[in-house]
């Protein structure tokens, strides 16, 4: 009900601005005023709304101790799991969705990160393994993190089994140095580092589940590694799915929506600065090059560019990628309509709102252009 009336609300603020040339301006500005006051109290019942749906994380952090102590019994380990922030709040349904990824993350922990004992002690650490999990809200996001102290991701070893497997060109190095390419070769489909399957792990589909899961809730996956050190897994979620902050936009004739936590920066790009490379396009982002996709391209849509256009940025670090755009519209609340059905999910788009006027508007998959621009002449790997 709470997401009917911010259509309802977005309706009546669309209708406003139409007739406000036929009101005289006194009776405009207190319709105005009240239409402001009602924006409030819906935005205050909107929060109380959230608040009632929000759980703490430590219900989900609790159930991992069993976990731990089966997979650790099995494997004949020492493990001991530290929990922090389970006071953290987090919407109900991204709690259900993150459930199963964060059990695979755990046994992988300890399967595969935690050494044996005797392992442990040739090394000079504690004869306990330590997993940490950790959660904190960081503006409109909630980050989880999966921490071990075990031996860390073998580069080599990984990057050896993905030229066998085919996952990768016998011929690619992939970047040795960069963690966030080791983290798409264990999240493809398929590929497991362990030559036998057993109850924790080993058939080579959990890390696709789990990036899947974590995409598919608008969020990201990073992992930071160190060999003897250990392995940590964040990631990065909004705080609720349903009604969300977002940015309006207009490319190729069609208006989009992309939720506001998802962008980084949203910047004026001059048509002459694009620079090609590769028959990619990049622009200078303070002082080093960032590719750039048109999102009109991406969904075969006529192109009206003028002398200034915008770029909205997304993702960090090697993952970043500016989306150009015609122009830039509104800020809006928006109710996010998931589209489930697989005959008309569309790769890029997330789900379709409604901003007033009665015509869908299409939500943009942060996460899924930004993939695109990945394998689009591999400009982000270069």
């Amino acid at each position: 009900m709470v997401g009917e009336l911010v259509i309802t609300r977005a309706r009546l603020d669309d209708s406003i601005r139409r007739i406000s040339r036929f009101i005289p301006e006194k009776e405009m500005d207190f319709l105005q005023e009240t239409h402001s006051h009602m924006e409030r109290q819906l935005r205050n019942l909107r929060e109380g709304v959230m608040r009632i749906r929000m759980v703490p994380i430590g219900e989900v952090f609790e159930r991992m101790q069993f976990v731990v102590m089966d997979v650790a019994r099995e494997d004949r380990k020492s493990v001991k799991l530290e929990i922090s922030g389970h006071d953290t709040e987090i919407d109900k349904l991204v709690v259900e969705r993150m459930m199963d990824p964060m059990l695979h993350l755990v046994r992988n922990a300890v399967s595969h990160g935690i050494e044996t004992k005797e392992e442990r002690l040739a090394k000079g650490k504690p004869p306990d393994g330590k997993i940490r999990l950790n959660a904190y809200t960081s503006g409109d996001s909630v980050v989880i993190e999966i921490e071990d102290d075990g031996r860390g991701m073998d580069f080599e070893k990984i990057l050896s089994k993905a030229r066998s497997e085919g996952i990768i060109d016998g011929d690619e190095l992939r970047n040795q140095g960069q963690t966030r390419d080791i983290l798409d070769i264990i999240c493809a489909s398929g590929f497991s580092t362990k030559e036998e399957a057993d109850m924790a792990s080993g058939r080579g589909i959990g890390m696709a589940i789990v990036k899947n899961a974590v995409e598919g809730l608008n969020g990201s996956l990073s992992m930071e590694t160190e060999p003897d050190k250990g392995t940590r897994f964040i990631i990065n979620l909004p705080l609720t799915l349903l009604i969300v902050d977002a940015l309006i936009l207009a490319s190729g004739g069609h208006i989009f929506a992309i939720p506001q936590p998802s962008v980084r920066e949203v910047v004026e790009i001059e048509m002459d600065r694009i620079n090609i490379l590769e028959n990619n396009e990049l622009i200078i982002y303070r002082g080093a090059p960032l590719p750039i996709i048109r999102l009109g391209r991406v969904f075969g849509l006529t192109e009206n560019y003028g002398p200034i256009v915008y770029g909205i940025i997304l993702g960090s670090g090697s993952k970043k990628v500016g989306i150009m755009v015609e122009q830039m519209l509104t800020r809006r609340e928006i109710v996010v309509r998931p589209i489930t059905d697989p005959l008309v999910s569309v790769k890029g788009v997330a789900g379709a709102t409604e901003l007033g006027d009665g015509k869908p508007v299409l939500i943009l998959h942060a996460s899924d252009l930004i993939n695109m621009a990945s394998t689009k002449g591999g400009v982000l790997n270069a």
